[in-house]
């Protein structure tokens, strides 16, 4: 795991946090919430119903997004120029797409 302890449920910065650019970080900024998107994707195709798959994805994805959000405004907040310069040349999610 490329975080390691630096991997919480709660958004934090540690004293000495590190920004991670390396492994599934040198693609995309939220490489978890990739994955688990295609979990739930793949859980929604399952169904075999379309609408029964988009009241899946529409409340995970919103939450996400929120989710993403709040952590980007912490990592910009504790590296600032850094962050963005990393956040410049990677995608949020999927590429390429988002």
């Amino acid at each position: 795991m490329y975080l390691g302890r630096f991997f919480t449920v709660n958004v934090a910065i540690a004293r000495d946090h590190e920004l991670i650019t390396t492994g599934p970080y040198r693609f995309v900024r939220h490489p978890s919430y990739t994955g688990t998107f295609f979990i739930f994707l793949g859980f929604g195709l399952c169904l075999l119903n379309i609408w029964a798959m988009i009241a899946l994805l529409l409340p995970v994805w919103a939450v996400f997004l929120w989710r993403m959000q709040v952590e980007e405004i912490a990592l910009r907040g504790a590296f600032g120029e850094r962050y963005r310069t990393y956040a410049e040349r990677t995608w949020r999610v999927l590429p390429p797409l988002y």
